[in-house]
Protein backbone atom coordinates (compact mmCIF):
# COMPACT_ATOMS: atom_id res chain seq x y z
CA UNK A 1 0.00 0.00 0.00
CA UNK A 2 1.34 3.42 -0.97
CA UNK A 3 1.92 5.71 1.99
CA UNK A 4 0.39 9.20 2.04
CA UNK A 5 2.11 12.49 2.78
CA UNK A 6 0.29 12.55 6.14
CA UNK A 7 1.88 9.17 6.90
CA UNK A 8 5.26 10.66 6.05
CA UNK A 9 4.74 13.64 8.36
CA UNK A 10 3.58 11.31 11.14
CA UNK A 11 6.72 9.21 10.64
CA UNK A 12 8.84 12.35 11.06
CA UNK A 13 7.33 13.35 14.41
CA UNK A 14 9.84 11.33 16.44
CA UNK A 15 12.75 12.05 14.08
CA UNK A 16 15.46 14.69 14.15
CA UNK A 17 15.10 16.77 10.97
CA UNK A 18 17.29 19.45 9.38
CA UNK A 19 16.49 21.98 6.66
CA UNK A 20 19.51 23.39 4.82
CA UNK A 21 18.61 26.84 3.55
CA UNK A 22 16.10 29.32 4.94
CA UNK A 23 15.56 31.25 1.72
CA UNK A 24 12.17 32.09 0.28
CA UNK A 25 11.71 28.74 -1.48
CA UNK A 26 12.27 26.70 1.70
CA UNK A 27 10.16 28.81 4.06
CA UNK A 28 6.83 27.11 3.28
CA UNK A 29 8.59 23.78 3.95
CA UNK A 30 9.93 25.05 7.29
CA UNK A 31 6.49 26.26 8.32
CA UNK A 32 4.87 23.00 7.28
CA UNK A 33 7.31 20.95 9.33
CA UNK A 34 6.98 23.19 12.40
CA UNK A 35 3.18 23.13 12.18
CA UNK A 36 3.38 19.33 12.07
CA UNK A 37 5.24 19.28 15.39
CA UNK A 38 8.54 18.06 13.96
CA UNK A 39 11.87 18.47 15.79
CA UNK A 40 13.51 20.86 13.35
CA UNK A 41 16.88 22.60 13.03
CA UNK A 42 17.44 25.29 10.40
CA UNK A 43 20.88 25.66 8.81
CA UNK A 44 21.78 28.69 6.70
CA UNK A 45 24.90 30.60 5.69
CA UNK A 46 23.15 33.91 6.42
CA UNK A 47 23.55 35.74 9.71
CA UNK A 48 20.90 35.93 12.41
CA UNK A 49 20.44 39.60 11.59
CA UNK A 50 19.66 38.80 7.95
CA UNK A 51 17.12 36.15 8.93
CA UNK A 52 15.67 38.17 11.81
CA UNK A 53 12.39 39.10 10.03
CA UNK A 54 11.63 35.45 9.22
CA UNK A 55 12.64 34.18 12.66
CA UNK A 56 10.57 36.91 14.31
CA UNK A 57 7.60 35.90 12.17
CA UNK A 58 8.01 32.28 13.28
CA UNK A 59 8.35 33.29 16.94
CA UNK A 60 5.16 35.35 16.73
CA UNK A 61 3.37 32.15 15.73
CA UNK A 62 4.94 30.23 18.61
CA UNK A 63 7.74 28.48 16.72
CA UNK A 64 11.36 28.66 17.89
CA UNK A 65 13.34 26.07 15.96
CA UNK A 66 17.01 25.37 16.59
CA UNK A 67 19.22 27.36 14.22
CA UNK A 68 22.82 27.12 12.97
CA UNK A 69 23.89 30.17 10.99
CA UNK A 70 26.96 31.88 9.56
CA UNK A 71 29.97 30.79 7.56
CA UNK A 72 30.47 27.57 9.57
CA UNK A 73 26.74 26.78 9.68
CA UNK A 74 27.26 23.09 8.83
CA UNK A 75 29.53 22.43 11.81
CA UNK A 76 26.51 21.30 13.85
CA UNK A 77 25.12 19.02 11.12
CA UNK A 78 25.39 15.72 12.95
CA UNK A 79 23.02 13.07 14.25
CA UNK A 80 20.01 13.81 12.01
CA UNK A 81 17.52 11.27 10.70
CA UNK A 82 16.48 13.27 7.63
CA UNK A 83 17.89 16.34 5.90
CA UNK A 84 16.06 18.55 3.42
CA UNK A 85 18.67 20.36 1.35
CA UNK A 86 18.11 23.41 -0.79
CA UNK A 87 18.92 22.80 -4.50
CA UNK A 88 22.09 24.91 -4.63
CA UNK A 89 23.72 22.91 -1.79
CA UNK A 90 25.92 20.19 -3.32
CA UNK A 91 25.14 16.62 -2.31
CA UNK A 92 28.83 15.77 -1.98
CA UNK A 93 29.66 18.20 0.83
CA UNK A 94 31.76 16.37 3.47
CA UNK A 95 29.15 17.06 6.16
CA UNK A 96 26.36 15.58 4.05
CA UNK A 97 28.44 12.57 3.04
CA UNK A 98 29.23 11.90 6.70
CA UNK A 99 25.54 12.03 7.63
CA UNK A 100 24.62 9.76 4.72
CA UNK A 101 27.24 7.19 5.79
CA UNK A 102 25.75 7.29 9.27
CA UNK A 103 22.34 6.37 7.82
CA UNK A 104 20.69 9.78 7.45
CA UNK A 105 18.18 10.25 4.59
CA UNK A 106 19.01 13.25 2.40
CA UNK A 107 16.22 14.60 0.23
CA UNK A 108 14.62 17.86 -0.92
CA UNK A 109 11.27 19.59 -0.90
CA UNK A 110 10.82 18.77 -4.60
CA UNK A 111 11.74 15.10 -4.31
CA UNK A 112 9.35 14.56 -1.41
CA UNK A 113 6.63 16.38 -3.34
CA UNK A 114 7.11 14.19 -6.42
CA UNK A 115 7.01 11.04 -4.30
CA UNK A 116 3.68 11.93 -2.68
CA UNK A 117 1.91 14.01 -5.36
CA UNK A 118 -1.52 12.47 -6.12
CA UNK A 119 -1.90 14.34 -9.43
CA UNK A 120 -0.32 13.68 -12.81
CA UNK A 121 3.02 15.48 -13.14
CA UNK A 122 4.52 17.09 -16.27
CA UNK A 123 8.19 17.94 -15.71
CA UNK A 124 10.37 20.11 -17.94
CA UNK A 125 14.10 20.71 -17.89
CA UNK A 126 16.84 21.73 -20.32
CA UNK A 127 19.54 24.36 -20.61
CA UNK A 128 17.23 26.99 -22.10
CA UNK A 129 13.49 27.42 -22.53
CA UNK A 130 12.38 25.66 -19.34
CA UNK A 131 10.23 28.47 -17.98
CA UNK A 132 8.50 29.31 -21.25
CA UNK A 133 7.80 25.63 -21.97
CA UNK A 134 6.54 25.04 -18.43
CA UNK A 135 4.28 28.08 -18.64
CA UNK A 136 2.99 26.98 -22.05
CA UNK A 137 2.29 23.49 -20.70
CA UNK A 138 0.35 24.92 -17.76
CA UNK A 139 -1.60 27.22 -20.10
CA UNK A 140 -2.60 24.26 -22.29
CA UNK A 141 -3.76 22.21 -19.31
CA UNK A 142 -5.70 25.14 -17.86
CA UNK A 143 -7.37 25.78 -21.23
CA UNK A 144 -8.60 22.19 -21.14
CA UNK A 145 -10.25 22.82 -17.78
CA UNK A 146 -7.79 21.08 -15.48
CA UNK A 147 -7.01 22.51 -12.06
CA UNK A 148 -3.31 23.07 -12.71
CA UNK A 149 -0.41 23.80 -10.37
CA UNK A 150 2.81 25.37 -11.73
CA UNK A 151 5.93 25.22 -9.58
CA UNK A 152 9.39 23.83 -9.05
CA UNK A 153 12.09 26.22 -10.23
CA UNK A 154 9.34 28.79 -10.93
CA UNK A 155 6.04 29.66 -9.33
CA UNK A 156 5.19 28.75 -5.78
CA UNK A 157 6.64 25.93 -3.65
CA UNK A 158 4.42 22.89 -4.04
CA UNK A 159 4.91 20.70 -0.98
CA UNK A 160 2.58 22.73 1.20
CA UNK A 161 -0.07 22.51 -1.57
CA UNK A 162 -0.28 18.71 -1.42
CA UNK A 163 -3.31 18.64 0.86
CA UNK A 164 -5.29 20.62 -1.75
CA UNK A 165 -4.41 18.40 -4.72
CA UNK A 166 -6.68 15.74 -6.17
CA UNK A 167 -5.92 12.83 -8.47
CA UNK A 168 -7.66 14.55 -11.39
CA UNK A 169 -5.52 17.72 -11.08
CA UNK A 170 -2.40 18.37 -13.14
CA UNK A 171 0.99 19.60 -11.93
CA UNK A 172 3.68 21.24 -14.08
CA UNK A 173 7.18 21.49 -12.62
CA UNK A 174 10.22 23.22 -14.04
CA UNK A 175 13.31 21.41 -12.76
CA UNK A 176 16.83 22.81 -12.71
CA UNK A 177 20.01 20.75 -12.76
CA UNK A 178 20.44 21.55 -9.06
CA UNK A 179 17.01 20.14 -8.23
CA UNK A 180 17.58 17.05 -10.36
CA UNK A 181 21.06 16.24 -9.08
CA UNK A 182 20.79 13.00 -7.11
CA UNK A 183 16.99 12.83 -7.48
CA UNK A 184 15.46 9.35 -7.74
CA UNK A 185 11.76 10.24 -8.02
CA UNK A 186 9.74 8.68 -10.82
CA UNK A 187 8.33 11.29 -13.22
CA UNK A 188 5.77 9.94 -15.70
CA UNK A 189 5.76 12.84 -18.20
CA UNK A 190 9.14 14.47 -18.82
CA UNK A 191 10.59 16.82 -21.44
CA UNK A 192 14.08 18.10 -22.17
CA UNK A 193 14.16 21.22 -24.32
CA UNK A 194 17.88 21.21 -25.20
CA UNK A 195 21.30 20.65 -23.66
CA UNK A 196 24.42 22.81 -23.67
CA UNK A 197 27.09 23.68 -21.06
CA UNK A 198 25.66 25.76 -18.21
CA UNK A 199 26.20 26.42 -14.50
CA UNK A 200 29.80 25.26 -14.67
CA UNK A 201 30.57 27.70 -11.87
CA UNK A 202 28.64 25.29 -9.59
CA UNK A 203 28.85 21.89 -11.27
CA UNK A 204 32.25 20.17 -11.31
CA UNK A 205 32.14 19.80 -15.07
CA UNK A 206 29.78 19.43 -18.01
CA UNK A 207 29.41 15.69 -17.45
CA UNK A 208 28.04 16.27 -13.94
CA UNK A 209 25.62 18.88 -15.27
CA UNK A 210 24.55 16.51 -18.06
CA UNK A 211 23.99 13.59 -15.69
CA UNK A 212 21.89 15.78 -13.40
CA UNK A 213 19.57 16.59 -16.30
CA UNK A 214 19.21 12.89 -17.15
CA UNK A 215 17.60 12.17 -13.77
CA UNK A 216 14.35 13.64 -15.10
CA UNK A 217 13.71 10.37 -17.00
CA UNK A 218 16.14 7.81 -15.57
CA UNK A 219 13.58 6.41 -13.11
CA UNK A 220 10.60 6.27 -15.46
CA UNK A 221 8.74 3.01 -15.95
CA UNK A 222 7.36 1.51 -19.18
CA UNK A 223 4.33 3.83 -19.01
CA UNK A 224 6.52 6.92 -18.88
CA UNK A 225 6.65 9.49 -21.67
CA UNK A 226 9.78 11.43 -22.65
CA UNK A 227 9.81 14.39 -25.07
CA UNK A 228 13.25 15.03 -26.60
CA UNK A 229 14.57 17.70 -28.94
CA UNK A 230 15.84 15.63 -31.88
CA UNK A 231 18.11 18.45 -33.08
CA UNK A 232 20.27 18.01 -29.99
CA UNK A 233 22.52 14.99 -30.53
CA UNK A 234 23.17 14.44 -26.83
CA UNK A 235 19.46 14.41 -26.01
CA UNK A 236 18.75 12.12 -28.95
CA UNK A 237 21.23 9.57 -27.57
CA UNK A 238 19.17 9.36 -24.37
CA UNK A 239 16.24 7.92 -26.33
CA UNK A 240 18.09 4.59 -26.26
CA UNK A 241 17.99 4.64 -22.44
CA UNK A 242 14.31 5.57 -22.10
CA UNK A 243 12.12 2.90 -20.51
CA UNK A 244 8.88 4.31 -21.90
CA UNK A 245 7.57 6.18 -24.94
CA UNK A 246 9.74 8.77 -26.71
CA UNK A 247 8.27 11.68 -28.68
CA UNK A 248 10.56 13.85 -30.81
CA UNK A 249 10.45 17.58 -31.36
CA UNK A 250 12.20 19.51 -34.16
CA UNK A 251 13.28 16.40 -36.09
CA UNK A 252 13.33 12.61 -35.88
CA UNK A 253 17.01 11.57 -35.78
CA UNK A 254 16.15 7.84 -35.88
CA UNK A 255 13.34 5.41 -35.11
CA UNK A 256 9.67 5.65 -36.00
CA UNK A 257 8.36 7.60 -33.00
CA UNK A 258 5.95 10.52 -33.22
CA UNK A 259 7.37 13.87 -34.29
CA UNK A 260 6.31 17.44 -33.56
CA UNK A 261 8.35 19.24 -36.20
CA UNK A 262 9.05 22.65 -37.65
CA UNK A 263 9.55 23.89 -41.19
CA UNK A 264 10.33 27.40 -42.32
CA UNK A 265 6.84 28.81 -41.86
CA UNK A 266 4.77 26.26 -39.93
CA UNK A 267 4.64 23.62 -37.20
CA UNK A 268 3.50 20.09 -37.97
CA UNK A 269 2.75 16.68 -36.45
CA UNK A 270 3.73 13.33 -37.96
CA UNK A 271 2.67 10.08 -36.29
CA UNK A 272 5.28 7.95 -38.10
CA UNK A 273 7.89 8.46 -40.86
CA UNK A 274 5.72 6.90 -43.56
CA UNK A 275 2.64 8.94 -42.69
CA UNK A 276 1.62 12.38 -43.91
CA UNK A 277 2.63 15.47 -41.98
CA UNK A 278 -0.34 17.26 -40.42
CA UNK A 279 -0.01 21.04 -40.28
CA UNK A 280 -0.64 22.43 -36.80
CA UNK A 281 -0.29 26.18 -37.30
CA UNK A 282 1.74 28.88 -39.06
CA UNK A 283 4.61 30.37 -37.11
CA UNK A 284 3.18 33.87 -37.55
CA UNK A 285 0.15 32.79 -35.50
CA UNK A 286 2.37 32.60 -32.42
CA UNK A 287 2.86 35.73 -30.36
CA UNK A 288 6.22 34.37 -29.17
CA UNK A 289 9.22 35.51 -31.21
CA UNK A 290 11.90 33.21 -32.55
CA UNK A 291 12.38 29.67 -33.76
CA UNK A 292 13.49 28.57 -30.27
CA UNK A 293 10.09 29.59 -28.92
CA UNK A 294 8.36 27.65 -31.69
CA UNK A 295 10.30 24.62 -30.43
CA UNK A 296 9.11 25.37 -26.89
CA UNK A 297 5.54 25.35 -28.21
CA UNK A 298 6.10 21.98 -29.88
CA UNK A 299 7.48 20.53 -26.64
CA UNK A 300 4.42 21.68 -24.68
CA UNK A 301 2.08 20.27 -27.35
CA UNK A 302 3.88 16.92 -27.34
CA UNK A 303 3.94 16.73 -23.55
CA UNK A 304 0.18 17.31 -23.19
CA UNK A 305 -1.08 15.41 -26.25
CA UNK A 306 -2.61 12.54 -24.28
CA UNK A 307 -4.76 14.72 -22.01
CA UNK A 308 -5.74 17.76 -24.12
CA UNK A 309 -7.38 17.75 -27.54
CA UNK A 310 -5.50 19.47 -30.32
CA UNK A 311 -7.91 22.36 -30.86
CA UNK A 312 -7.79 23.39 -27.20
CA UNK A 313 -4.01 23.08 -27.14
CA UNK A 314 -3.49 25.16 -30.30
CA UNK A 315 -5.85 27.85 -29.03
CA UNK A 316 -3.84 28.05 -25.81
CA UNK A 317 -0.42 28.38 -27.47
CA UNK A 318 -1.57 30.98 -29.99
CA UNK A 319 -3.02 33.08 -27.16
CA UNK A 320 0.15 32.81 -25.07
CA UNK A 321 1.99 36.15 -24.92
CA UNK A 322 5.18 35.04 -23.18
CA UNK A 323 6.87 35.28 -19.79
CA UNK A 324 8.35 38.44 -18.30
CA UNK A 325 12.05 39.14 -18.96
CA UNK A 326 12.13 36.95 -22.10
CA UNK A 327 12.46 39.10 -25.26
CA UNK A 328 9.89 41.37 -23.65
CA UNK A 329 8.99 44.50 -25.61
CA UNK A 330 8.97 47.38 -23.11
CA UNK A 331 8.14 50.28 -25.39
CA UNK A 332 8.77 51.88 -28.78
CA UNK A 333 10.31 55.36 -28.66
CA UNK A 334 11.13 57.43 -31.76
CA UNK A 335 10.86 54.31 -33.91
CA UNK A 336 13.28 52.29 -31.75
CA UNK A 337 12.02 49.17 -29.95
CA UNK A 338 13.34 48.49 -26.42
CA UNK A 339 13.48 44.85 -25.27
CA UNK A 340 14.20 43.25 -21.92
CA UNK A 341 15.63 39.71 -22.00
CA UNK A 342 17.22 39.68 -18.55
CA UNK A 343 16.66 35.90 -18.33
CA UNK A 344 19.56 35.47 -20.78
CA UNK A 345 22.09 34.45 -18.14
CA UNK A 346 24.35 32.39 -20.40
CA UNK A 347 26.05 32.97 -23.78
CA UNK A 348 23.92 30.26 -25.44
CA UNK A 349 20.75 31.94 -24.23
CA UNK A 350 21.84 35.29 -25.69
CA UNK A 351 22.74 33.57 -28.98
CA UNK A 352 19.14 32.32 -29.23
CA UNK A 353 17.79 35.79 -28.54
CA UNK A 354 20.08 37.45 -31.08
CA UNK A 355 18.88 34.94 -33.70
CA UNK A 356 15.36 36.36 -33.33
CA UNK A 357 16.54 39.80 -34.44
CA UNK A 358 18.77 38.35 -37.16
CA UNK A 359 15.71 36.62 -38.58
CA UNK A 360 13.78 39.92 -38.47
CA UNK A 361 16.83 41.74 -39.93
CA UNK A 362 16.61 44.29 -37.13
CA UNK A 363 19.94 45.99 -36.29
CA UNK A 364 20.69 45.75 -32.59
CA UNK A 365 22.13 48.02 -29.97
CA UNK A 366 23.01 45.27 -27.51
CA UNK A 367 23.51 45.79 -23.78
CA UNK A 368 25.28 42.80 -22.25
CA UNK A 369 27.31 41.71 -19.24
CA UNK A 370 26.84 39.86 -15.96
CA UNK A 371 28.52 37.24 -13.81
CA UNK A 372 30.36 34.50 -15.67
CA UNK A 373 29.42 30.82 -15.24
CA UNK A 374 32.74 29.51 -16.65
CA UNK A 375 31.27 29.16 -20.13
CA UNK A 376 32.60 29.69 -23.66
CA UNK A 377 31.87 32.96 -25.51
CA UNK A 378 33.03 32.18 -29.06
CA UNK A 379 29.59 31.33 -30.47
CA UNK A 380 28.23 34.48 -28.84
CA UNK A 381 31.00 36.49 -30.53
CA UNK A 382 29.87 35.21 -33.92
CA UNK A 383 26.22 36.01 -33.10
CA UNK A 384 27.06 39.55 -31.98
CA UNK A 385 28.98 40.26 -35.18
CA UNK A 386 26.05 38.96 -37.23
CA UNK A 387 23.36 40.96 -35.43
CA UNK A 388 24.60 44.04 -33.58
CA UNK A 389 25.56 47.55 -34.68
CA UNK A 390 26.67 48.60 -31.21
CA UNK A 391 27.66 46.61 -28.13
CA UNK A 392 27.54 48.20 -24.69
CA UNK A 393 29.27 46.08 -22.04
CA UNK A 394 28.84 46.27 -18.28
CA UNK A 395 29.43 43.54 -15.73
CA UNK A 396 31.91 40.97 -14.52
CA UNK A 397 32.09 39.08 -17.82
CA UNK A 398 32.36 42.16 -20.07
CA UNK A 399 35.96 41.38 -21.03
CA UNK A 400 35.04 37.76 -21.79
CA UNK A 401 32.26 38.85 -24.15
CA UNK A 402 34.61 41.23 -25.95
CA UNK A 403 37.22 38.46 -26.18
CA UNK A 404 34.56 36.23 -27.74
CA UNK A 405 33.89 38.87 -30.39
CA UNK A 406 37.61 39.20 -31.09
CA UNK A 407 38.00 35.42 -31.35
CA UNK A 408 35.12 35.27 -33.84
CA UNK A 409 36.80 38.01 -35.90
CA UNK A 410 40.06 36.07 -35.78
CA UNK A 411 38.15 33.14 -37.30
CA UNK A 412 37.11 35.34 -40.20
CA UNK A 413 33.63 36.46 -39.09
CA UNK A 414 32.79 39.87 -40.57
CA UNK A 415 30.68 42.40 -38.69
CA UNK A 416 27.38 42.95 -40.48
CA UNK A 417 26.96 46.51 -39.18
CA UNK A 418 30.54 47.73 -38.56
CA UNK A 419 30.27 46.91 -34.85
CA UNK A 420 31.32 49.45 -32.23
CA UNK A 421 32.08 48.23 -28.67
CA UNK A 422 31.87 50.47 -25.62
CA UNK A 423 32.40 49.63 -21.93
CA UNK A 424 30.07 51.31 -19.42
CA UNK A 425 29.91 51.85 -15.67
CA UNK A 426 26.27 50.84 -15.36
CA UNK A 427 23.29 49.54 -17.31
CA UNK A 428 21.82 53.03 -17.02
CA UNK A 429 24.82 54.52 -18.80
CA UNK A 430 24.61 51.84 -21.47
CA UNK A 431 20.91 52.50 -21.96
CA UNK A 432 21.39 56.26 -22.27
CA UNK A 433 24.14 55.78 -24.85
CA UNK A 434 21.95 53.35 -26.80
CA UNK A 435 19.04 55.81 -26.59
CA UNK A 436 21.21 58.54 -28.10
CA UNK A 437 22.54 56.29 -30.87
CA UNK A 438 19.38 54.36 -31.78
CA UNK A 439 17.84 54.95 -35.19
CA UNK A 440 14.34 54.24 -36.46
CA UNK A 441 13.85 50.57 -37.23
CA UNK A 442 16.53 49.42 -34.77
CA UNK A 443 16.16 47.74 -31.38
CA UNK A 444 17.83 48.25 -28.02
CA UNK A 445 18.15 44.91 -26.25
CA UNK A 446 19.24 43.89 -22.76
CA UNK A 447 20.57 40.33 -23.09
CA UNK A 448 23.30 39.98 -20.46
CA UNK A 449 24.86 36.57 -21.31
CA UNK A 450 25.66 36.22 -17.60
CA UNK A 451 23.91 35.88 -14.28
CA UNK A 452 22.73 38.90 -12.32
CA UNK A 453 24.69 38.14 -9.18
CA UNK A 454 27.46 40.65 -9.85
CA UNK A 455 25.06 43.56 -9.24
CA UNK A 456 21.54 42.23 -8.53
CA UNK A 457 19.78 39.62 -6.39
CA UNK A 458 18.36 37.82 -9.41
CA UNK A 459 17.52 38.29 -13.09
CA UNK A 460 14.03 39.57 -12.20
CA UNK A 461 15.48 42.47 -10.22
CA UNK A 462 17.87 43.23 -13.08
CA UNK A 463 15.06 43.15 -15.63
CA UNK A 464 12.73 45.32 -13.58
CA UNK A 465 15.48 47.90 -13.08
CA UNK A 466 16.12 48.00 -16.81
CA UNK A 467 12.43 48.30 -17.63
CA UNK A 468 12.02 51.15 -15.16
CA UNK A 469 14.97 52.96 -16.76
CA UNK A 470 13.54 52.48 -20.26
CA UNK A 471 10.16 53.86 -19.19
CA UNK A 472 11.88 56.98 -17.84
CA UNK A 473 13.54 57.80 -21.16
CA UNK A 474 12.34 61.10 -22.57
Amino acid sequence: MRRSFDDFLHWLTDKKVAVLGAGVSNRPLIRLLLESGINLTIFDRQTKENLAPFLTELAADGYKPEISLGTDYLSALSGFDLIFKTPIVRIDLPELLAERRRGCIITSEMEVFLNFCPAEVFAISGSDGKTTTSSLTAAILEAAGYHTYLGGNIGLPLLNQLSKMAAEDKVVVELSSFQLMGMIAQIDNAALTNLSPNHLDVHKDYEEYREAKAQIFRHQGPCGRLVLNGECAELASWAMEAQGQVIWTAKRPFGDQELYGIEADHLFYQAAPALEREKLLDRFELKLLGRHNALNVLTALALTKEVVNRQQALAAVTAFTGVEHRIELIRTLDGVDYYNSSIDSSPSRTVQTLAVFQEKETPLLLIAGGKDKKLDYLELGHAILASSRKLYLYGANAALIEAGVQAAQDEGEKAKYDLEIQHCDSYEEALNLAHQAGQKGEAVLLSPAGTSFDHFKNFEERGKAFKAAVRELA
